[in-house]
């Protein structure tokens, strides 16, 4: 088996302050903090500001790849016959789990 240095790119973004327009408009506000990028594969880490009626403010962590939110469609069935674009796929996923963890605290594993 032959062993592949990660392909990802990680562009990390500056994060906004909370907006308070924002939050009380629309009752929360999404940023991308980090993007992925791997060949044809895409994927974002996201910062989530939620505002609930008493003003709290909580931040949530989220990760899309290729536009797909986990939660809402799930991952689509990924079927090809292309290694490169499975090598991809997998850096990004990598990638993302790694930004997660420091993002939220999280070691992970």
């Amino acid at each position: 088996m032959n062993e592949h240095p990660s392909r990802a790119k990680i562009l990390r973004n500056d994060l906004p302050e909370p907006d308070a327009v924002r939050l009380l408009v629309d009752e929360g506000q999404v940023d991308v903090a980090v993007l992925v990028s791997a060949g044809q594969v895409q994927g974002t880490l996201d910062r989530e500001l939620l505002q609930s009626a008493d003003g709290t403010v909580t931040t949530t962590w989220s990760t899309r790849i290729d536009g797909v939110r986990e939660g809402n469609a799930g991952l689509a069935d990924v079927q090809t016959d292309e290694a490169e674009l499975l090598r991809d796929l997998a850096a990004v996923a990598v990638a993302l789990a790694d930004e997660l963890a420091g993002s939220t605290g999280d070691g992970g594993a």
